[in-house]
Order: structure tokens, then sequence, then C-alpha cells
């Protein structure tokens, strides 16, 4: 076998040599021409962006100038509509002022008013003191007229403009048919003698004078003012470091830019003086890019520069913008290098590349030496194996088809064997499964009590899990069967069935019960038996449930019957003494007859009846039928009415009758005397009826009753005065009945269960554990409502019951 793995080990060499050593000869020339590629792209790259960048710059240069352009025309665009809107502006507000001047003096004649308007409207000016309101009549009279002042009060109406339009009567015609409007014309510029200027007017009629009232404004006026908005508005703009927008007049008056407000033109010796010149006859031209130079600041030679210029029709301007070439070519100067940078990290990154291409083959090649090798390792380790136990080969592990088809044929050979196995594995599995889901303790144990089966339900049962109980004694494992060890080995020895009902052992500190069933092996081939257990405690517990609730009515019924027969002879009783009573004490004849008769008077007996005390007996005698007929009524009611009904009652009166009857209770039993207790009344008089069932809640008082006398007999300390105090108190939608002793209390654990079946702390005979659970049945299941028990050791235990005012289904 090792001479075999040797000749794979040499076959592994002779390939990795042969597939290498061209591999890597490959790799190194295709990364030598990849690299040369990428420094020949690097200087392609560098005159492309040189070429694009001058590009670049020269398109933002005129875009800056085509942007300001258009600003420009949209500015001359707006001129007449500005114009028109400030004068109309200008007219509202003074037909307003006038208006309001006018119904300010509504009792004052009209001339008057008329004054007071004109005095208030001539002072205002408007444009830098060059606009004014003017108004004139439907007569063409001059009311208001600050330019010509002399004109006021005259005629006007033969004004004519340059064309001979009697301007006057033309405004008045035109605003008479619209009531307002606006006019256009020729007009004398203050300042401008014999020169014409183009102005608009908005003029609007306003009927309470029969005036045309208005304002205007020389068109070149606004004109100039847009201009002076222009270039403040240009002046902002800048862009890249150095970038701004330059403008002058075609006589060369600077409007924008480094020598604003110079004339370069006037200048015969100034630097620029030709350059200026380039730019005027290239705007006229139609626009174009400038090249030229300007001195350096520093004085280290002059700066070239690029500027593209357009004429800004309509106003003998142009427009122009530029760029530092310097300012260019360091910024191409900052990308060639950013270029350089990634055309080395791409070189840097290819040999990168290349070397790990070259690892990764080297890696692979290892791999697949190691893949031969492991796969003849794997088939010796494999047989080696085999000859011991079932095993499979890997097939994951074998790296080539042809050894993993050996290895395939070999697995097939083990599967087979390793099939029947898993079919008895999966039959015992299945097995197990059943016995764990049955909810009955199975235990499977051999001849000599050993256990080799161990369910579920009997971990639970004994605390110890089936790893831990297997091949262990049964007794040891769970002390509780000990006893029924002997039943177990007889079983098994006498092939007999052995059946134990309601056997009674202590878990959990809890008493359960169990039926238990021994099934002795029969198949002859081995000895042993399966033990059976099923907890019935819940179905024990109910049975003497059962049978207790049968006693208390059988004794219910007794005593009900008692009741009966005893107040026959007690009423007979207290019926004749009475009468005793009546006849010895009262005023009657027939009894002073009977005296005498006797020789003797009634009143010698009235005083031997009261010096023997025979009168004070007669009335003890009265006093106890009294009682006892209210005890036996009180017993009746209880007895009697078990299926009273719901009706609102008292349940002050309630508790009074239960408490008078526990009392009586206890009187009987002699066990103690309840009447050495201390009972507290805390009623509360407001509570209205309760619906509910008196005979069941007097039931329930009588049970707690008799806990808490019980608990507090048990009291040794005599400092303790033993006391119960029941209260009744409205709860919102709710009635409360507390009942509370200064007994020894409980602990956490009996206070949790006080109110579960069967749990007492009291000595076998005296409790069934029954009473607080038949209470709290009946509280919240047959009245629908609350009961809790607060309690600790030494502070005495209180029960709280919560009984709902209105009766629902």
């Amino acid at each position: 076998m090792s001479k075999n793995i040797g000749s794979g080990q040499k076959l592994v060499r002779v390939l990795q040599i042969g597939f290498l050593a061209p591999t890597i000869i490959a790799i190194i020339i295709v990364g030598y021409a990849w690299v040369s590629h990428q420094y020949d792209m690097f200087n392609e790259k560098a005159l492309d962006l040189k070429t694009h960048l001058n590009s670049l710059y020269m398109e933002r240069v005129k875009e800056e100038v085509e942007n300001s352009l258009e600003y420009v025309d949209y500015a001359k665009s707006q001129t007449k509509d500005r114009l028109k809107a400030y004068i109309k502006d200008r007219t509202y507000e003074a037909i307003a002022s006038a208006d309001y001047i006018f119904r300010q003096n509504a009792d004052k004649p009209r001339e008057e008013k008329a004054k007071k308007i004109i005095d208030s409207l001539k002072p205002f000016r408007f444009k830098d003191g060059r606009g004014y309101y003017f108004a004139v009549d439907s007569q063409g009279i001059a009311r208001l007229l600050p330019a010509m002042e002399e004109l006021e009060g005259e005629y006007i109406g033969d004004l004519t403009s340059q064309d001979g339009t009697k301007i006057v009567w033309q405004i008045i015609e035109e605003v008479s048919r619209e009531g307002e409007g606006y006019f256009e014309y020729s007009a004398t510029k203050p300042g401008f003698a014999g020169v014409n200027h183009h102005k608009i007017s908005f003029i609007k009629y306003y009927p309470p004078l029969d005036w045309y009232m208005g304002a205007g404004e020389y068109l070149d006026d606004v004109e100039n003012e847009i201009k002076d908005e222009v270039l403040s508005r240009l002046d902002t703009v800048h862009f890249g470091q150095d970038g701004y927008i330059f403008a002058a007049t075609y006589d060369g008056v600077s409007l924008l830019g480094p020598a604003k407000g110079k004339n370069v033109l006037k200048d015969e010796n100034h630097w620029g003086r030709e350059t200026v010149e380039k730019m005027i006859s290239t705007a006229k031209a139609g626009g174009g890019f400038v090249e030229y130079s300007v001195p350096n600041p520093n004085g280290s030679g002059p700066i070239e520069k690029i500027s593209y210029v357009r004429e800004a029709s309509g106003w003998d301007w142009y427009i122009g913008a530029g760029m530092n070439r310097p300012e260019i070519e360091k910024e191409l100067a900052v990308k060639i290098v950013a270029l350089k940078k990634i055309a080395n990290r791409n070189a840097a990154t290819i040999v990168l590349v290349l070397f790990l291409a070259c690892m990764v083959i080297l890696t692979i090649s290892y791999v697949l030496g190691k893949g031969l090798e492991k796969s003849f390792l794997e088939f010796e380790g494999f047989f080696r194996e085999a000859a011991h136990q079932d095993i499979l080969i890997d097939l994951q592990r074998i790296h080539f088809q042809d050894f993993a088809n050996l290895a395939a044929s070999a697995n097939e050979m083990i599967t087979k064997k390793r099939l029947a196995e898993n079919e008895a594995r999966i039959a015992r599995l299945y097995l197990q499964d059943l016995i764990n889901s049955m909810p009955s303790i199975i235990i499977g144990v051999e001849k000599e009590g050993r256990v080799h089966s161990w369910n579920s339900k009997a971990e639970q049962a004994a605390g110890v899990i089936s790893s831990e109980a297997l091949g262990q004694m049964l007794d040891q494992v769970f002390p509780n069967f000990a006893q029924y060890m002997g039943h177990l080995k007889s079983a098994i020895q006498d092939r007999r069935i052995r059946h134990e009902e309601k056997v009674a052992m202590i878990m959990d500190g809890r008493v359960h019960f169990w039926d238990l069933t021994i099934y002795p092996l029969m198949s002859g081939e081995m000895e042993g038996a399966v033990v059976k257990m099923d907890d019935v405690t819940e179905r024990v517990r109910w049975e003497e449930l059962m049978i207790q609730t049968e006693k208390m009515v059988s004794l219910g019924g007794l005593a009900a019957g008692m009741a009966h027969e005893i107040n026959n002879p007690l009423a007979v009783l207290m019926q004749n003494s009475e009468v005793i009573i009546h006849r010895m004490t009262g005023d009657n004849p027939a009894s002073e007859k009977a005296a005498r008769e006797c020789g003797t008077t009634m009143d010698g007996i009235r005083a031997f009846m009261e010096n023997r005390g025979v009168v004070r007996m007669l009335k003890a005698v009265r006093e106890a039928g009294g009682r006892i007929s209210a005890i036996v009524s009180n017993m009746l009611d209880f007895a009697g009415n078990q299926d009273s009904g719901f009706f609102p009652q008292n349940i002050a009166r309630l508790l009074d009758k239960t408490i008078e009857l526990a009392s009586s209770d206890y009187n009987l039993h002699r066990r103690f005397d309840f009447k050495s207790i201390s009972i507290i009344k805390e009623y509360d008089a407001a509570l209205p009826g309760v619906p509910c069932d008196p005979s069941r809640i007097q039931q329930v008082v009588f049970s707690l009753l008799q806990n808490a006398a019980q608990a507090l007999n048990d009291v040794e300390d005599p400092s303790i005065i033993p006391s119960i105090t029941i209260k009744t108190s409205l709860q919102g939608p709710l009635a409360r009945i507390e009942i509370c002793d200064n007994g020894p209390g409980m602990d956490e654990e009996t206070r949790k269960r006080a109110f579960e079946p069967f749990f007492t702390t009291k000595t076998v005979g005296k409790g069934t554990g029954l009473g607080l659970s038949v209470a709290y049945f009946l509280i919240t299941e047959f009245h629908a409502g609350k009961m809790q028990v607060q309690s600790e050791p030494g502070q005495g235990t209180c029960f709280m019951i919560d009984l709902p005012l209105e009766l629902h289904n």
C-alpha cells in the first residue's frame, strides 16, 4: 500500500511542474503587455483632457456671456411693462387720495374740495423728482400741472404732439369711453429743450370733479434705471476662481469690470487700447473669442487670457467674460497628476492580480496533489477499518470520479448491511415512543428487579431520567415502590398478573393514589415484568367528596327532623311555664279561689315563690325555651332552604343568624367555648339588599366561622383575647363580607393552597380539607363572586367575599 502511495505522490509532482511552468511564463507576458497598455492609455487621456478642458472653459465663458445677454434682453423687454405698471399704481394712488379728501369735505363747496385736492397732490414727486400728478377737466382746463404751473386754470386743449394730434382732446375722448387708459406720445423733457422724448402716461376719469387725472414717465429714464439694475446684477456674477463679467460701451467707456468708469480708447498709450478695439469689432461682427495678455500684478510677466464678447443690441454695449490661461493650465496639471496616480494604481493592481493568480494556480496545484494523496489514504483507512466495523467512505473526501465510483461500490456493500440494523433500531424507537406517549407509568424490569425500560411518566414521578434509571434496582430509583417488590417477584415467578387499586404514595409532599398492575413476561425467552401505574388521585378525591356531600345531606335531613321533633315538647314546655308564671304572679280570681280552698292566700304563695326563687327559675325556663326555639328555627332555615333561589337579602341579618347558629354548634360539641370569643360586627348600614342564595351564603360563613374558632382555640398566648371581626362594605358594584380573626395565621405555602380540595392542616379525623374548597366553589361559581384570603404567621387571617349587586345569567 505504501508503494502505491509513493507512486501517487510522484505523479502529482510531474503534473504540478508540467502545468505551473508554462502558466507562470504566460502570466508574466500578459502582465507586461497589460501594464504597457495602461500607460499608453494614460498619455492619450492626458492629451484628450487638455483639449477637453480648454473646450470646457471656453464653453463656460461663452455660456456665462449668453446667460448675461439673456438677462439683458429680458430686462429690456420689461421696460414698458414696468413703466406702465408703475404709473398706473401712482394714478390709482392719486385717485384714492382725491376721493378721500372729497369724502372728508363732503359738506364744503365743490371748488373748495377741488382746491384741497390740488394742494394735496401738487407737492408729490416720484422717480427722483421727475414724476408728478396732473389733472384736466372735461372742458380742457388744466386743473393740476406742477411742471407748468403757469398753465393751471388755463385752456390747454390746443396742445399738440409732433404729428399735430391734439393730445388733451384725444385723452378725454378715449378715457370717456373706457374710464382709463395708457397714452404714448412725444413730449419735451425738462432740461432737454427742443428735444422730444418718448413718454407714456396713464389717465383715469374721476367723476365727482369731472376730472381726468394721471401720471406719466419718460421711457428713456426707465431704461436708464434698468441699465443700472442690469449692471448691478452682472457685477455679482463670478465663476471658477477668477472668472467675472465685464461690459463697456462702443465709445470705450468701461461699465463693468476692473477698468470700470475708465475710457481706454481715449488713452493712446494704454496697454489695453488694442484689446478693447479688437473686442468692439468682434462684438459688432456677431461675437466671438478674443485672446490677449494682461500685465501680471506680481511683475513676473504677462498673463495670457481668453474672453468671449458679444453685442448687447439696442444699448450700444458689448458684454464679455474671460478666464486666465494659467488657471486652466493649473487645473489641467492637477487632473493629469490624478490620471497618473490612477495609471500607477491600475499598474499596481494588475501586478497584484497577476501575483494572486499565480498564488491561486499554485494553490490549485497543491490542492489537486493533496486530493490525490487523500484519496489514496481514504481507501487505505476504509479497508483497514472495514474489517472491524461498518463504515462508509466519505465521497466528499474523494476528489476524482474514478475513485468516487470505486468508493460508491464499497459503500453499497456496507449500506445493505446497515439497512437491516436500522430497521431494528427504528422498531425499538417506535416502541419507546409508544411507551412514552402513554399517560401511565410504564417500567420494564428484569427477573432480579433491575430496570431495562423507563418511560417519561416514570421520569416525572420518580425524578430520575431514563439514562440514570436503566440497570438500577427498581426500589432504589423509585423508593415508593419498595413495599411492592414482593408483589413484583411473585408475579414473575407465578407468571400471574397482580393488580392493586388505590395504592397511596407520597410525592412532592402530597398523597397520590395509584392503580398498580404488574404484567409478567409470557414469551418464555426471558424473565421479567412490566409495571403499569395509573394516577387515580383525582378520582379518589372526588369519590370522597361525593361521600362527604351525601353524608352532609343526610345530616341536614336528620337535623331538620330532630328540630321538628324538639319543637313539639318545647312548645308544651314554654306554654306551660308561661301559664304557671301568669297564674302565680297575676291577678287571677280562679287562683285566689283555689288558694282559699287550700287554706292559704295568693299573697302567701307569691311570697313563698319569691323567697324560694321559683318565679325567677320559671322565667329562666321560659327564656331558655325561647333561645332553644330560635336555634331550632335557624337550624330549620339552614337545613330546609337548600334550593331557595336568588333574592335580595339583608346581609347583616343573614350574618347574625349564622353567628347564632355557629355559637350553638360549638356549645353542643364542647370543643371550646364559642361565647368566650369576642364577636366584633362592623356592618355598613348603607349596604343594599344583595341577590344571593341565603342558605349557601350561611353555609360559607358558617364554615369560615368554624375555621376561625378552631384556629383561635389553638392560641396558647393568654394575653391574646380571641376575637372575630365581621365587616360588610360596598365596593363599587360589589358587596364585600370580611371575616377576620386574630389567630396564629398561615404561612405562604398554606395560604396558597387554602382553597385546594382535600388540603388540610388539621390532624386526622378533625377535617376533610373540603370546607374552604366548597365555600370557594359556592362563591365563585354559584354566585359569580370572588373569594380571597390574606394571612401572615402571627398576624391572624382574613377571608374576603365579594358578591355582585346585580344578578346576571
